[in-house]
């Protein structure tokens, strides 16, 4: 279930977001419209309306990802490979297995959130200034369960706000089998290229 908007004994309207949806679906303007916010590509698909049980309105989500294509990677700089793809909605996080292969060697794998660099890749992960760290690793195709258990545990290892701010460049780093999470700070102030 997306959502659910029920009539309490007075008449009042109660909007109820499914489990997935939380903090991500609204009412619309209209009784039975529903606004999305924070758009995933996994959100593609159907979305069915029924009202007192009886089916209203079938609607199309379609997703489109812009990827810019030709763009040149310059040496130094930071260079982003776009891509997506859809996963089924219901496989528990540790199932999912995100890997890339450059020439048949290992770049990045993970799965669930676990993540194994290949060799040279280590602590190479990066993603563009501004981003937050959800969705920096939805980048990486983690669900939103897998990147709360995440931050909870970065956050439980004394690391604190005004520290998540003092720096701009954000990573999801796995050190030898032991989830983490934080940001390089780093002297260099270039710009970030993406």
């Amino acid at each position: 279930m997306v959502a659910n908007i029920t009539l309490d004994k007075e008449g009042h309207k109660l909007f109820t977001p499914g489990k997935r949806f939380e903090n991500r679906v609204v009412r619309g303007e209209h009784f039975l419209d529903l606004k999305m916010t924070s758009v995933a590509y996994n959100d593609n698909g159907w979305y069915v309306c029924y009202c007192d049980g009886a089916f209203l309105q079938e609607v199309q989500l379609v997703v489109l990802v812009s990827v810019v294509v030709g763009k040149p990677a310059l040496v130094g700089l930071n260079f982003t490979l776009h891509c997506y793809g859809l996963t089924a909605k219901q496989t528990p996080d540790n199932e999912v297995h995100i890997y890339w292969k450059k020439d048949e060697e290992n770049v990045l794998s993970a799965k669930g959130p676990h993540l194994t660099y290949g060799p040279g890749f280590e602590n190479r992960v990066f993603v563009r200034a501004g981003l937050s760290i959800s969705q920096s690793a939805q980048l990486l195709g983690f669900s939103r369960t897998t990147i709360s258990m995440i931050y909870k545990e970065w956050c439980e290892k004394g690391k604190t706000s005004s520290m998540q701010q003092s720096c701009g460049r954000k990573c999801l780093v796995d050190a030898r089998g032991q989830r983490r999470m934080g940001r390089l700070i780093q002297a260099d102030r270039r710009p970030i290229r993406m």
